[in-house]
């Protein structure tokens, strides 16, 4: 009786792995760089928003991607708008879809 049991849990046991072999996906992965667009390659922090774009925190940069280019945000001295700072370290995106981007000198801005 404990044989067949064992044989029973067996079978179970490649039947599972098996389908598991069977269904699996394949994952293809592409390595974004400066030659995409990005503005560094040295990207710090991540996130992906509600509507679908990855953000990149770069040492030069923030990095709005929508699946086929970027959109590269940097400091203007000459805006009071514009970013705080083109060192980007830290990214949240909150409950009302408002971006939040902490600087390395420590500044908080808000898309």
């Amino acid at each position: 009786m404990i044989i067949k049991i064992k044989v029973i849990k067996a079978f179970f046991l490649v039947t599972i792995i098996s389908a598991g072999i069977n269904y699996s996906q394949t994952i293809n992965f592409k390595n974004l760089t400066t030659k995409d667009g990005l503005s560094n390659n040295k990207v710090i922090s991540i996130i992906q928003d509600k509507a679908g774009f990855l953000w990149f925190g770069t040492e030069d940069g923030l990095n709005r991607f929508d699946g086929y280019e970027f959109k590269v945000y940097r400091n203007n001295p000459s805006d009071s708008n514009s970013i705080s700072s083109n060192n980007i370290w830290s990214l949240f995106e909150d409950d009302e879809g408002n971006i939040w981007i902490g600087t390395k000198s420590g500044e908080l801005n808000r898309y």
